[in-house]
């Protein structure tokens, strides 16, 4: 499943995150969490994380930081089984582009925006 979350203001963004992590983590104590970010980016890394081959656990997730709008070209290919994956890949992202959803909603993932407090 890919569950995509942005936003300007970064720390209601990492609440966000936080709860979905709570959420998956109740569900499935045993689950083990993947995290990649811009400061320890590697198209390498971040390719192993796509293919499946971090099979460490039965069940992760994988946390991208920052990565979207970074290495955009290395996700589009793997999106579909990304979106049918039993494992979560989860995207933070503080500005995207308006275009930068379409790929995602066209497989059928998940997004959602954190906006700013005074943005109701």
């Amino acid at each position: 499943m890919i569950y995509l979350i942005y936003g300007a203001e970064r720390p209601r963004l990492l609440n966000e995150m936080q709860a979905v992590l709570a959420a998956q983590l109740k569900k499935y104590p045993a689950l083990t969490i993947f995290r990649f970010s811009t400061e320890d980016y590697s198209p390498k890394r971040l390719e192993e994380a796509l293919c499946g081959q971090i099979l460490l656990a039965a069940k992760f997730i994988v946390v991208l930081d920052g990565l979207w709008a970074l290495a955009r070209e290395i996700f589009l290919p793997h999106l579909p089984s990304l979106d049918r994956s039993p494992n979560l890949y989860l995207l933070i992202e503080n500005e995207l582009e308006p275009d930068g959803l379409a790929p995602i909603v066209a497989v059928g993932g998940r997004v959602k925006e954190v906006k700013k407090r005074f943005d109701r």
